[in-house]
């Protein structure tokens, strides 16, 4: 099938939100002469969600090896967590990951620590509520982080380890804290720690928006370059934390 001048365009940002999308993604790739080829070069973006299986997600990112983002929520893939990291570790374009830690990893504590992308990875959520409460999954040794978004629980989540981030990860400019807790107490929450850091930005949402899955934006919304605006805003007004990232703001 040849390559039409607009193919690379449409498949530049690639949403897969079931096992049927993907099998049929893949019936597409396979219909072409050279597969491997024009899925490195054409997709560039590449978001899988909702209840797959971890063979066909493996299948898809063998194939989107040219990936710079990747979103990948997988309800059903601790049976390919091994090769789902390696997978991962080999995709030496990717700066951008969302994930839920299943979806890589099967361990009681895991880690980002060990493999080769968290070196390469710029911008970072993790959608597992307890990341906070155990440990920091590696994350202060992520060198290159630039943008960081986690959830915050005020009952569980661990001081330490938030500062542990704040503290380690110098590369940081914009980091994320999503809870559905008010403005008040999560200023009360943060204050009564100690933790003062311009670079802090309590959001309800998460960056799953930037990706428009459900396709209902007629302009893309990114949510780090709003939380980067706060940042730039807080840092010209005496580091005095603004309203948090709310939905109407969209």
């Amino acid at each position: 099938m040849p390559i039409t001048r607009t193919e690379p365009i449409l498949y530049e940002k690639v949403i897969l939100g079931s096992e049927s999308e993907a099998r049929r993604f893949m019936i597409c790739l396979r219909r072409r002469e050279s597969p491997h080829s024009f899925a490195r070069t054409a997709v560039k973006r590449l978001c899988m969600f909702g209840d797959m299986m971890p063979t066909i997600a493996l299948e898809i990112l063998e194939h989107c090896t040219g990936i710079t983002a990747l979103a990948i929520w997988i309800q059903s893939a601790f049976a390919g967590s091994a090769r789902m990291q390696e997978y991962v570790d080999s995709l030496s374009l990717l700066t951008e990951l969302s994930l839920n830690m299943s979806s890589m990893f099967f361990s009681t504590a895991p880690s980002f620590a060990t493999l080769d992308v968290a070196h390469r990875i710029t911008h970072l959520e993790i959608l597992d509520g307890w990341v906070l409460w155990t440990s920091t999954v590696g994350i202060e040794e992520m060198t290159r982080l630039t943008h960081l978004a986690l959830d915050l629980h005020l009952w569980y989540s661990c001081v330490e380890h938030i500062q542990r981030i704040l503290h380690r990860c110098s590369a940081l400019k914009v980091v994320l804290l999503q809870t559905y807790s008010s403005r008040s107490e999560v200023n009360t929450w943060l204050e009564s720690r100690s933790i003062h850091d311009i670079r802090i930005v309590w959001t309800d949402n998460s960056t799953w928006i930037n990706w428009d899955i459900l396709g209902l934006d007629e302009e893309s919304c990114n949510l780090w370059d709003y939380g980067g605006e706060i940042v730039a805003w807080q840092r010209q007004n005496d580091g005095t934390y603004r309203e948090h990232i709310q939905d109407e703001e969209y």
